[in-house]
């Protein structure tokens, strides 16, 4: 895990909250403009303006905006939507976001009425921005995409480059930092061509951002140095101090410590002669950090300290984190110190503080230093529980360095209590996640280093065929002057003569430059051969190391909430696996007598949990004495893609029906049926294909790679057997394989679990009384403002009546599988 990557990302995120340029026009000079001009269209911009800023003041801003709304009429279509975005603007700043979906609701019923485009982006664009501030990240997401389609359509380059930054920021905050870095990339193009000197700093320092994350450290610090140089010129002295800390960060990820104190205390200096708190703040949480790695501890307290009491002299909520952070790095130091009991003091501050706004990345890594404190004091069991906690977070939220050093002090501790089992089984899990990390370091080394070389190479070529079209062209145009002077008396055969001698040898050029491209078009494949080849080697290294451990996860766990997730990432990784065996025509097919409805409850398994989070019904019409001939482990992975291609397609309260239909005497179809989305007919052929999938769905229980029914159709292949899709809006969608009968029957037990019915509950009179009051403050709030609604669910929960726990347990699980229309059934008032 990197030292201190959530002070990285708070200095870029600062990027979208520092104003670039005040409003020019002051309360006063708007107010005279609203008073002394009769242009209707001026007044109506200066009211706009002047309630965006006397937002502050509801009831000042309201008669601001009622004021421009009666003009807004009078002028025409679209200035009634602009104003209701602008209310709902002025509430986004005032945090009232309830409010400001409403208006911007309505703004945009206005502009899809009216067919005002550029206003339907606007309301877009804003809709997302409100979602990312209610961290509703998948919503936000979805309406910058609504916006970006719309700035496309009417070709306004500077909203597109807005939206595609904002596109990138929620790739960003999902950890696709890839998919973030092309989005950026994109952006940037276009800034390029607009000559927007304050926007294009900010996309060059988050590509600076998102490359240091992705240990990319040579063009990160491009970048960097890129947005420095640009915001030098705009003389943006805030966002100056924060690029020389993010170019500091760098030289601290090389060991140049002196290098990046350097840039540290330039920013520091800065930030102090501006009065600019957030960044001196920034500033000397850098330079303690650099002076712990230099081992003068002192200087780094001090530091520490200083920047503790800048963060502690603010109110704002943003500085929690930051609070955090600083009493992490303290404890941290008071343990090289070896003064353990002043760092588990700062340590478990640090906590406190992190949980206030649920930072799990800083929980964890606190846990952690605290698990080693308690270890180098000797304090052995809190060691032992601080470390499994760590090793725990580490785990569930993929932080590979917390986990190993977890797994390390465990091993440790365990050695010490002569309980040399665990001791033995947490060293290999620090071994095995510090293979991962160096494989993951070094592939995306490796990645960089040929990227470099290609450019290199490719801008070299672009340079010689330059020099040699110049030649070339200098050649042929003395070559002409030649001819023209030679033959200027000649008579008109002389002239046809000349022309045909000019046309061979042009048709002689053409061919030399022909085969010239055939040779550098058959150079270049044969290194797109070999990259592939690359390519593939290093995906089968990554994949084969992370199937082990992800068995080992879901084997010693219980909880579906991790089970089931992890079981479906290692059958992804089987996937993998087994894709590029069948590719390779290495795989072997093991036939046996094997009885289907065992084989369908063992695949049903895996995917249970996803099935009872959305509330399915399923339905298995398949006779439990039913045997076939194949092979029983790649039939059981085809059935669990199956299963789970059909729960992900189902929405919440749909149908899933397993049954079979005889082909002939010897053959069968097993069918799954469920009332998904229908597939068109133009994209069943591609749902087999290797990373092809019709609307890809991306949530916490069902996103996917487009792999699983590729393997399906290899697997089936490989065993001689069909598979196929039905798909109607009459029938629904069905995937059926082909299967061999067996001649030998068996009598099995069907225990695949089928849905529940809903369970009817007989409440007492005093019960539905207090049932009703329930369910009146549940209707004051919407679905998603859950921790509002979570106090009314834990309420209900005290209570002693087994009944009404039932009711709110079943509340609570609506909510977290976002199922509205159970939601709604339950806290319907009588």
């Amino acid at each position: 895990m990197k030292r201190i990557v959530f002070i990285l990302f708070w200095g870029c995120m600062l990027f979208f909250q520092v104003v670039s340029a005040q409003n020019p026009m002051s309360v006063d000079s708007l107010s005279q403009i609203i008073t002394n001009t009769k242009q209707d269209t001026i007044k109506f911009n200066a009211l706009l303006k002047l309630s965006t800023l006397r937002a502050s003041d509801s009831i000042e801003c309201k008669k601001l905006t009622n004021k421009a709304l009666f003009l807004g009429k009078k002028l025409g279509k679209k200035y009634e939507a602009k104003v209701m975005h602008t209310i709902a603007r002025n509430y986004k700043e005032n945090k009232q976001f309830r409010k400001a979906l409403t208006a911007i609701n309505k703004a945009y019923y206005f502009s899809e009425k009216y067919k005002l485009l550029y206003e339907m982006g606007a309301c877009y664009y804003s809709k997302g921005q409100i979602y990312f501030d209610l961290k509703n990240i998948d919503s936000s997401l979805f309406y910058h995409k609504k916006a970006l389609e719309i700035y496309k359509i009417i070709n306004n380059p500077k909203y597109i480059s807005s939206s595609l930054n904002s596109i990138g920021l929620m790739h960003w905050r999902h950890g696709k930092l890839d998919s973030a870095n092309n989005y950026y990339k994109k952006s940037l193009e276009i800034r390029k061509n607009l000559n927007d000197d304050d926007a294009l700093s900010t996309v060059y320092n988050n590509l600076g951002a998102l490359n240091w994350g992705l240990n990319n450290y040579n063009s990160a610090l491009d970048y960097f140095l890129k947005a420095l140089e640009i915001t030098r010129k705009i003389k943006n002295k805030k966002r100056i101090v924060l690029i020389t800390n993010n170019i500091g960060l760098i030289y601290q990820e090389w060991g140049q410590f002196q290098k990046a104190l350097s840039y540290h205390i330039e920013a520091a200096e800065l930030a102090q002669k501006i009065n600019y708190s957030v960044g001196s703040t920034y500033s000397h949480i850098n330079i303690g950090a650099c002076y712990k790695e230099k081992k003068e501890y002192n200087k780094a307290i001090e530091s520490f300290e200083l920047a503790l009491i800048e963060y502690l002299s603010e109110t704002k909520a943003e500085t929690v984190i930051g609070i955090a952070l600083i009493y992490r790095h303290l404890g941290e130091t008071y343990i090289l110190q070896k003064k353990y009991d002043k760092a588990i003091n700062y340590l478990n501050n640090s906590i406190k503080e992190a949980s206030k706004v649920n930072s799990m990345q800083h929980i964890a890594v606190a846990h952690q230093l605290l698990g080693k404190a308690f270890f180098l004091k000797k304090a052995y069991t809190n060691a032992l529980i601080q470390s499994e906690i760590a090793l725990k977070l580490g785990t569930e939220n993929n932080y590979k360095e917390i986990a190993k050093a977890s797994a390390l002090v465990l091993s440790e501790i365990y050695e010490i209590q002569k309980d040399f089992r665990n001791s033995l089984k947490y060293y290999k899990l620090s071994n095995t996640l510090k293979d991962s990390i160096f494989n993951e370091k070094k592939g995306k080394q490796i990645a960089e280093m040929q990227a470099k070389y290609e450019t290199r190479k490719q801008l070299q070529q672009i340079t010689l065929q330059k020099s040699e079209l110049a030649k070339k062209t200098a050649e042929i145009k003395q070559k002409i002057n030649q001819q023209k002077m030679l033959y200027a008396g000649l008579f008109f055969i002389s002239t046809i003569v000349l022309l045909i001698y000019i046309s061979n040898i042009k048709m002689k050029n053409a061919k030399s430059k022909i085969s010239l491209q055939k040779k550098e078009l058959e150079k270049a494949n044969n290194l797109l051969i070999e990259l592939s080849e690359f390519k593939e080697t290093l995906t089968a290294m990554i994949v084969h190391d992370l199937k082990n451990p992800l068995n080992i996860i879901s084997n010693t766990t219980n909880i579906p909430q991790i089970k089931e997730p992890v079981s479906r990432m290692y059958n992804l990784v089987m996937n993998i696996l087994d894709i590029q065996k069948f590719q390779s025509s290495k795989m072997k097919i093991s036939f046996e007598d094997i009885n289907l409805t065992t084989t369908i409850n063992a695949a049903y398994q895996q995917i249970q949990f996803l099935v009872e989070q959305k509330n399915i019904e399923l339905t298995n019409r398949v006779t439990s004495e039913l045997n076939i001939f194949a092979d029983q482990e790649k039939l059981e992975r085809v059935l669990i893609n199956l299963f789970h291609n059909a729960a992900k397609y189902t929405p919440n309260n749909g149908k899933i029906t397993i049954s079979t239909k005889i082909i002939h005497e010897n053959k069968i179809k097993l069918l799954l049926h469920n009332t998904g989305e229908i597939i068109p007919e133009n994209e069943i052929n591609n749902i087999f294909s290797k990373f092809g999938q019709y609307k890809p769905i991306k949530d916490s229980f069902s996103a996917s790679t487009g792999l699983g029914l590729t393997f399906c159709k290899m697997a089936m292949n490989a065993m001689q057997e069909e598979i196929g899709v039905e798909s109607s809006i009459e029938s629904g969608t069905t995937f059926w394989i082909s299967l061999q009968k067996s001649n030998t029957n068996s009598e099995i037990t069907n225990n695949l679990v089928e849905r529940k019915e809903k369970e009817e509950l007989n409440f007492s009179v005093n019960e539905t009384k207090l049932l009703e009051s329930f369910k009146k403050e549940l209707n004051k709030y919407e679905i998603y403002e859950i921790s509002n609604l979570k106090t009314i669910i834990e309420q209900a929960k005290q209570n002693p009546s087994k009944k009404i726990i039932f009711w709110a347990n079943e509340l609570e699980n609506s909510i977290l599988v976002m199922n509205e229309a159970r939601y709604n059934e339950l806290r319907k008032l009588n």
